[in-house]
């Protein structure tokens, strides 16, 4: 095909320039591994903490209570 010289308007600079400081901002997020909470269940996670004091808890117990006896 021919190479044709479109004239560029103003609206399609100022879009691809705010794609690319949107991109260069994701890659920043993306590859910094301080910032990067990627796969994480705090929920989760901390109703297995919850868990495992309680079930700590109950084993301390136990122990207490057959040492009484």
């Amino acid at each position: 095909m021919y190479k044709v010289d479109l004239p560029v308007d103003r609206s399609t600079e100022k879009t691809v320039e705010r794609r690319r400081s949107a991109e260069t901002a994701r890659k920043a997020r993306i590859f910094n591994t301080r910032l990067r909470v990627m796969g994480l269940d705090l929920d989760a996670l901390n109703q297995q903490v919850l868990e495992k004091k309680h079930q700590q808890n109950v084993e301390m117990q136990r122990d207490k209570a057959f040492g009484k006896l």
